[in-house]
């Protein structure tokens, strides 16, 4: 059975979910978004071997403890898109801008297109990105407007 806990991360509260299988205890970390120690010691309280960490997106709040974690477990990065590169290029002197720690640049070892299915113990998780939704939500009641002008 999967579980989840979340974990508020950065001066802007950004949640890290951390994703595990009960019966393996195998885990991954999705948008370890920065305090690395914090993360790392939710995940050995918890008993957790992580697999991977998976990233929706490259923003600091999302991604800044990423290059960390993957070099102290060793653990491949998966996501984001390919065109959130310049974001994970930028993330040192992005989060110097902000004031926070500067993080450790981050390998990703497979860039996500949409479509893949990633795995965690038996659960398949279908890769799609919310782009269109997003746009959908705030252009609908324009769309639906503009369709009853006609």
């Amino acid at each position: 059975m999967l579980q989840v806990k979340i974990v508020p991360v950065t001066a802007f509260e950004q949640n890290c979910s951390i994703l595990w299988d009960s019966d393996s205890k195998e885990a991954v970390l999705i948008d370890a978004g920065g305090d690395a120690a914090q993360l790392m010691q939710e995940v050995e309280a918890l008993g957790l071997n992580v697999k991977a960490l998976w990233l929706t997106h490259g923003h600091l709040d999302h991604a800044g403890a990423v290059g960390e974690l993957a070099s102290r477990w060793q653990v491949p990065v998966i996501g984001p898109h390919k065109e959130d590169a310049f974001w994970l290029d930028m993330i040192q002197e992005v989060s110097a801008r902000y004031g926070f720690p500067i993080p450790q640049k981050i390998k990703v070892d497979q860039w996500l297109e949409g479509g893949e299915v990633l795995t965690l113990g038996d659960a398949e998780f279908e890769v799609r990105f919310a782009v269109v939704m997003f746009l959908e939500y705030y252009l609908e009641p324009f769309v639906q407007k503009h369709d009853t002008e006609k």
